[in-house]
């Protein structure tokens, strides 16, 4: 146990050591300049006052006609206006509003902020996995109790989250300051540290079940948010990528892992959140990234095809609410697609928006390649295309910026009832279980090609919906509202002929 909290004090006292110095570095360089410039101020003010002496202006007699001016009623004032405000948050939207957020200028800045802000960086890992491997580190050697051990790892990150909330508050966290961004590096690294008991006390020991460590990494994730809001961008950073982190590094063998999807989905909202707070577009891109990434990683590893859907659409709600912070979305245009169309000659349309349809199209791949597996979880997969397609259609009518996004999932929907293996697999089953080339006419069809005839027909009447609705988009939802039934209905008439010819 010494050993182990020895470990865990020597990336502390080289931090604590490495702001002594910087601040005593600041200190001299500040003495120096003052002591530099009260011989030059004390020069200036000598001939400025030289300068300045004139001579006082002869006493005029007041003439009759001056005093009459004088005495005159004046024009009425008129009021000033208040004085605009910077613009600091317009100007961060505008630049959101670029084509790209994530530029080659931005890359070169990183790096060159990394080059000499390197120890922050390597400080803020230290202490992260310090306070991950100090759990690990008392499992193997077993000298703590597993309880013990996770409220250990909890109050060391309560008090790593502690020690950059009090260096924010008395030094800053942003400027000239000699600690600069050291709050943002002790803050990640507790909030990192946090993720990882919850972790850990869920796959490591068992002692939580999966509603109560969704509870616990809630509470992180509320407090990452408040964090952020305060600091720096630096702190949302670490917190995001250790946190995204944590499950792979902590391990564990819990029988199911469905439930990181939800943890991952709630990575993904914590970046979301900060960024419509903050306006750091980077932030969102960062935080799907991770939340896509993550969930795709679960489902590789052996994780459920249910879960792996509901995490698509989790994502794609997320990210067309909280960028605007609002629960019907308003997006203004223009539209995506058509953008793309002309490469943007007529504008791009704004960050929210270009956001959104990523974030579609990748769920809409994701829940496609959820279509290729058992029957159960691909018609799973195709009610959440059907669903997210519907929903783009009626929750989001009045986003003009969103009209193009339905077009993703219906696609998709007319790809998966041609493609999905599970699905027609077992329709022939049925099909042949039913003798359906000799069938009797009252047989009853199958319940699965009645469902995906049912699937097709509501996002083909949604479609019809908004073709009636005005606006631009009317003859683009009027081919849809007929193609999509058809194109399913044609689908499914070949199929089933070339299955029943031999």
């Amino acid at each position: 146990m010494f050993f182990g909290l020895l470990l865990l004090a020597i990336p502390v006292s080289i931090i604590v050591l490495f702001i002594q110095v910087v601040g005593l570095k600041d200190r001299l360089e500040r003495l120096e300049r003052a002591q530099k410039a009260r011989p030059e101020a004390a020069r200036s003010e000598v001939t400025r006052a030289a300068i300045t002496e004139t001579p006082p202006a002869p006493e005029t007699a007041a003439t009759p006609e001056a005093v009459v001016a004088s005495v005159a009623p004046r024009a009425p004032l008129t009021p000033l206006k208040p004085e605009t405000p910077p613009a600091r948050v317009g100007a961060q939207v505008s630049d959101q509003n670029r084509p790209l957020v994530v530029r080659s200028d931005r890359l070169d800045d990183l790096i060159q902020w990394l080059q000499g802000n390197w120890i922050y960086v390597v400080a803020a890992i230290s202490l992260g996995l310090a306070g991950i491997f100090f759990v690990q580190y008392g499992m193997e050697k077993g000298l703590l109790p597993p309880a013990a051990r996770v409220l250990a790892a909890l109050a060391f990150g309560a008090g790593l989250v502690g020690a950059g909330e009090w260096l924010r508050r008395k030094h800053g966290d942003e400027g000239a300051t000699s600690t600069v961004n050291l709050p943002s590096v002790f803050s990640g690294a507790g909030v990192v540290t946090l993720f990882a008991a919850v972790l850990a006390a869920r796959q490591l020991y068992g002692l939580i079940g999966p509603g109560l460590a969704f509870a616990g990494h809630l509470g992180a994730a509320g407090l990452a948010v408040g964090l952020g809001w305060l600091s720096g961008p630096l702190l949302v950073a670490v917190g995001l990528v250790g946190a995204f982190a944590a499950p792979f590094v902590v391990g564990g063998n819990s029988d199911s892992v469905d439930w990181l999807y939800g943890y991952f989905a709630l990575i993904a909202g914590v970046g979301l959140a900060v960024d419509a707070l903050r306006r750091w577009a980077w932030v969102s891109v960062l935080a799907l990234f991770l939340g896509y990434g993550g969930g795709a990683m679960i489902w590789a590893g052996g994780g459920g095809d249910i879960g792996w859907s509901l995490l698509m659409l989790a994502l794609v709600l997320l990210s067309l609410t909280l960028p605007e912070l609002r629960l019907i979305p308003a997006q203004t245009g223009p539209a995506t697609l058509p953008a793309l169309a002309v490469q943007g000659k007529t504008g791009w349309p704004p960050f929210p928006v270009r956001l959104g349809f990523g974030a579609v199209a990748v769920s809409t791949l994701g829940l496609f390649m959820a279509t290729m597996g058992p029957m159960e979880s691909a018609l799973f997969a195709m009610a959440g295309l059907t669903g997210l397609a519907i929903v783009l259609l009626l929750w989001a009518e009045k986003a003009e910026g969103l009209d193009d996004l339905s077009l993703l999932p219906s696609a998709g929907l007319v790809a998966a009832i041609a493609a999905a293996p599970g699905v027609w697999s077992s329709l022939y089953g049925q099909f042949d279980a039913a003798d359906m080339i000799y069938r009797a006419p009252e047989t009853a069809p199958s319940w699965v090609a009645s469902t995906l005839l049912v699937m097709a027909a509501l996002v083909s009447a949604s479609h019809a919906y908004r073709a009636l609705r005005p606006g631009p988009w009317g003859v683009a939802y009027g081919l849809a509202a007929v193609l999509v039934v058809m194109t399913a209905l044609f689908v499914m008439k070949n199929r089933h002929s070339s299955q029943a010819d031999p």
